[in-house]
Formats: structure tokens, C-alpha cells, sequence
């Protein structure tokens, strides 16, 4: 693996001079006092027919289920992810990817046609802060056209092989069926 220079990575994990997208209220729904299934999760791309789309196209993030539902009846979820924020001032999307850290939010029920969720293991509260703590100190490197969130997930995993929090099989495991997973193929409108 080649070495990567500090120049190569964005300031501060590469978060915009603005506000942090909304986190639920971690006192209303907090982390269970139990071991949790913690997932890679994979958001398969969904392509028209003609299009041709890899599976390194799609969007990869790790959350686990709060086993909690707001007042709408919305599961809540512990998410750890990178993405590519809109510009506030409405200029289309940034150039580069944001970390923001572990975020509490209410999403899509488990595992649907578009949301793939790979088991990476059962987690103590206590492993799953450690996790945390891996993820929100993984660094987000400046846009090359080639490195994305999946490099992100893949240095979070290896951080953590490194910790002993994960091991290699755990990791290899997880890693090759979600480089696996293919695209869906949207209906076509007429």
C-alpha cells in the first residue's frame, strides 16, 4: 500500500464552515445497555439498464438498530458514514467528502432491495464506542476521482483489526460480499 502525505487529507475531516446535519437527541434515544448487531450496510445504486455501474459506485456506511422508534414510528439508527454535502448556498454538491462523526438518525427499516446490511459482528456498548472512536478519527482524504466512502470504510476496518476490536476473517469476510453486491436496475419510465 503506498504511503499517503498529510497533504493528501482534507482539514477537519473535511467538514464545511457550517452547522452539522441534525442528530437525534442521544437522552432520548440512547445506545442499549446490551450487545448489538452491527452492520457494514451497502446502498445499491440504482441504474437504468443502459447505464453501466460498478458495485465501487455504491454508497457503504456502518450503522446498528437503537431498537428505539421516534414518534412517527421511525427505526433509529446509529450511523457511521462519509458523504459529499450540498453547498448550502445551492452551487450543486461540494467537491469532497465530509465526515461528521456518529450520527443518530431515523431511517429505513432493515435491510430492503436498495439497503444491503452485512452482520460485521455483535458488539458490547463498550466495543461500539471504541468503534465510534475509530470511525470519527478516520481521516477524509482529498478528492482524486478514485478514493470514496468505501476506502473510508475499508481504513475504518483496518483500524480496527488493528485495535483487536475486529479480526482479518471478520473484516476479509464483510469486505468481499459487499464489493459483491450488485446494482439494482431502476424501472424504466415511459
Amino acid at each position: 500500500m503506498p504511503l499517503i502525505t498529510e497533504e493528501e487529507y482534507l482539514e477537519n475531516m473535511g467538514r464545511p464552515d457550517w452547522p452539522p446535519p441534525a442528530s437525534l437527541i442521544s437522552s432520548l434515544y440512547p445506545e442499549p445497555q446490551k450487545d448489538v448487531d452491527v452492520y457494514l450496510v451497502v446502498v445499491r445504486s440504482q441504474v437504468d439498464p443502459s447505464q453501466t455501474i460498478q458495485s465501487r459506485d455504491q454508497h457503504w456506511m456502518f450503522q446498528w438498530n437503537l431498537e428505539k422508534r421516534t414518534s412517527l414510528g421511525d427505526p433509529v439508527y446509529r450511523r457511521l458514514q462519509i458523504v459529499r454535502e450540498r453547498d448550502i448556498n445551492g452551487t450543486g454538491k461540494l467537491d469532497h467528502l465530509t465526515n461528521w462523526g456518529a450520527m443518530t438518525v431515523a431511517g429505513e427499516t432493515n435491510a430492503t432491495e436498495e439497503l444491503v446490511e452485512i452482520l460485521l459482528k455483535k458488539m458490547t456498548m463498550k466495543e461500539r464506542k471504541e468503534f465510534e472512536a475509530i470511525s470519527d478519527a478516520t481521516r477524509v482524504r482529498k478528492p482524486d476521482g478514485n478514493w470514496n466512502c468505501q476506502d473510508w470504510c475499508k481504513s475504518v476496518l483496518e483500524a480496527s483489526v488493528a485495535t483487536g476490536l475486529l479480526t482479518e476473517v471478520e473484516v476479509n469476510h464483510v469486505v468481499m460480499v459487499a464489493e459483491s453486491i450488485e446494482p439494482t436496475h431502476s424501472r424504466s419510465v415511459l
